[in-house]
């Protein structure tokens, strides 16, 4: 049986229900994470709405390059007007966190289940205010349609950049294992289960959403595991959550769990191509901590600005420290660095 909710649920379909109550939930013990270029320029929003873009990688030592096209389904209601379409850090941590509970063999999920994957940790309780930030963030992502075609009988033309429609000056070749269309949109699911309050009539609403159903495999998911491009680590492993000297070691708040899950991504990147002849870098830059913690501006010098960088810091290092403790790192290093005769906190560098 799934595990009971903590409020009342009223199912859509009586089938539906039937199904979901008999179908065990398999506990991820995995984070999966897509991490190829086309994933990272979708959540950094570098895609136009409607304009086909070009993105060319290198695998293998062969060129290899796709054609995007990603477009937006605005809903509009007198209640709920949606004004904008850009992606964030925690549609990113959603997104990853569905495409962990589909990858662990789970075609149905609750609200609660998902924060514990988002939060990596098994005994998360859900609270009004994040069961609406995922809500609106699942539908948000929803309503983006994607189409990545990859080489084909043809070659097609891959565009130099984003922002320019020349050519490139050579031919590519063909990877022959990626010849494919994939389409859809960046997440399908139906809703198959409400809740609602104790004497209250029933209403079919969004804000009501309480037990989803995935319909098809999560397109990016999907792409980035046919190029072999997923980021995956166990949970055990990222959960920040655990009490350490009778203290919490972290507080999973606003902006936490992103960062978290952006560290974990970079760190399993590092280790997956340690002994490549061009590794990837072991060290990040603060100035993309800072930006994923919603510090937009971090090239001001206010004391409010300092202040939420220190406040930053804290979070990077209690996170690092867990995952210190829990193996998946040997320590890290925070490095300074001059500018304009003002030593300042630059970079963090993991070591194994």
């Amino acid at each position: 049986m799934m595990k009971s909710l903590n409020t009342p649920i009223v199912f859509i379909d009586d089938d539906e229900q039937e199904m979901f109550e008999e179908t065990d939930y398999l506990t991820p013990e995995t984070h999966y994470s897509p991490k190829d270029k086309v994933s990272n320029l979708t959540w950094a929003n570098r895609f136009p709405i409607g304009i086909d873009a070009g993105v060319r990688t290198i695998k293998r030592n062969e060129d290899f390059g796709c054609i995007v096209h990603l477009d937006y389904e605005k809903i509009i209601k007198s209640s709920d007007v949606v004004t904008g379409a850009e992606l964030s850090h925690f549609d990113r941590s959603v997104y990853d966190a569905v495409s962990t509970i589909y990858a662990t063999g789970n075609k149905f999920f609750t609200t609660v289940e998902l924060l514990r994957v988002i939060t990596q940790n098994p005994k998360a309780k859900l609270t009004e205010k994040k069961r609406e930030q995922i809500r609106r963030s699942l539908f948000h992502i929803a309503r983006f349609w994607m189409t990545i075609t990859t080489d084909d009988s043809e070659k097609l033309d891959v565009w130099y950049k984003l922002s320019s429609r020349k050519p490139l000056n050579y031919e590519r070749k063909i990877y022959k294992n990626l010849q494919a269309t994939y389409t859809g949109r960046l997440l399908n699911f139906s809703v198959i289960g409400y809740r609602v309050s104790e004497g209250e009539p029933f209403e079919k609403k969004e804000e009501f959403a309480e037990v989803w159903k995935i319909l098809d495999t999560p397109i990016l998911y999907k792409y980035a595991k046919a190029k072999g491009q997923i980021s995956a680590v166990p949970i055990k492993f990222l959960d920040t959550s655990k009490k350490a000297d009778k203290k919490i070691a972290l507080n999973r708040g606003d902006h936490t769990d992103e960062l978290a899950n952006f560290l974990s991504r970079e760190i399993d990147t590092m280790k997956k191509t340690a002994k490549r002849k061009q590794p990837y870098s072991r060290i990040i830059l603060l100035e993309r901590i800072y930006q994923i913690d919603g510090i937009e501006d971090i090239q001001q010098n206010s004391d409010n600005v300092r202040t939420k960088k220190k406040t930053t810091r804290q979070k990077l290092v209690k996170i690092l420290d867990r995952f210190k403790e829990n193996g998946f790192i040997k320590k890290y290093e925070l490095h300074k660095k001059v500018k304009k005769n003002s030593l300042y906190f630059h970079s963090v560098e993991i070591i194994f």
